[in-house]
């Protein structure tokens, strides 16, 4: 189960990351 959790958060940090690196991107 903790496994199974621990899955979608990591997605959801991927996805995350991927936005602000994109958002700091076009404010640079």
């Amino acid at each position: 189960y903790k496994i199974r959790s621990e899955r979608p958060l990591n997605l959801l940090v991927k996805d995350w990351n991927d936005r602000v690196i994109e958002i700091a991107e076009v404010k640079n």
